[in-house]
């Protein structure tokens, strides 16, 4: 006799997981997360990608997971998050300034949640840093190599977290859910306008630094038609597949409770 299943809240969870990716770990999300073509341009080696979709679609499971296989890559993932970027650009009175204001603030974000990654204390350096746009991986690297050589303490996930780093050179920013509380103002239009030129801007000066960003779809078209600048960053843009890959995840959630199936590996190329 088969024992009753009741389909409390827990067990419901345990068999669908959380209604947000980011709150999942990673390997239990990869044990049901299709790879679709979307997935494969986002980690890809350019240094720009937007991710442009509808909310819900699944682009925080994206990164969640182009996130941990970074970390296999030896690539340092650093997540921005909207309280991270709060007072960035708010005050600016004009485009160019707004522009400048971010990729100050940028630069100092990567390099103080690098650092924090490493278990490197660097405040005390981070003043030094935030006008010098092309300087970010060398600073990491002059303040990461001597750590390396001393005897502080650190873990070994830390240390091989600066090796990893000194061998590659190379830094994966994700900057996920900036449109949350999103009113369509002119500000928050030229914000979100400022942040995509110094994105570009981050990138052409530090090589080896990419800019993963997330839009809903409303939020892109009204600030690509709203900024004539934003052209170029047009052939940047990925359109995240439509809610047929939820349907695939919920298949493959059930898979791998009942017959302990993977599905990282597979790939749904026409979603």
């Amino acid at each position: 006799m088969q024992p009753k299943v009741t389909f409390t809240d827990d067990v419901i969870q345990t068999l669908f997981g959380h209604e947000a990716a980011e709150d999942e770990t990673p390997e239990r999300l990869k044990n049901y997360y299709f790879k679709t073509s979307a997935y494969e341009k986002v980690h890809s080696n350019l240094a720009l990608r937007i991710v442009v979709g509808h909310k819900g679609i699944g682009k925080s499971a994206l990164f969640a997971v182009a996130m941990d296989d970074d970390r296999h890559a030896k690539v340092l993932p650093i997540m921005i998050r909207p309280d991270d970027v709060t007072a960035i650009g708010t005050g600016a009175t004009d485009f160019l300034t707004a522009i400048r204001d971010w990729k100050e603030g940028l630069i100092t974000i990567i390099a103080r949640k690098a650092l924090e990654q490493m278990g490197i204390e660097g405040e005390g350096n981070l003043a030094r840093i935030a006008t010098k746009t092309g300087w970010l991986l060398t600073f990491l690297k002059e303040t990461a190599e001597p750590v390396l050589r001393s005897k502080v303490n650190l873990s070994a996930a830390q240390k091989l977290m600066i090796q990893s780093y000194l061998q590659n050179r190379a830094i994966t920013v994700y900057i996920d859910d900036l449109d949350r509380g999103w009113e369509a103002r002119k500000q928050d239009i030229g914000r979100i306008s400022a942040l995509l030129n110094a994105m570009r801007d981050l990138c052409r000066a530090n090589e080896g630094l990419r800019f993963r960003l997330s839009l809903r779809s409303d939020v892109y078209y009204l600030v690509r038609t709203s900024d004539e600048s934003t052209d170029k960053i047009e052939g940047s843009v990925i359109i995240a597949p439509n809610n047929g890959i939820t349907l695939c995840g919920i298949g493959g959630t059930v898979a791998n409770l009942t017959i302990g199936a993977s599905m990282e590996w597979m790939e749904v190329p026409t979603l």
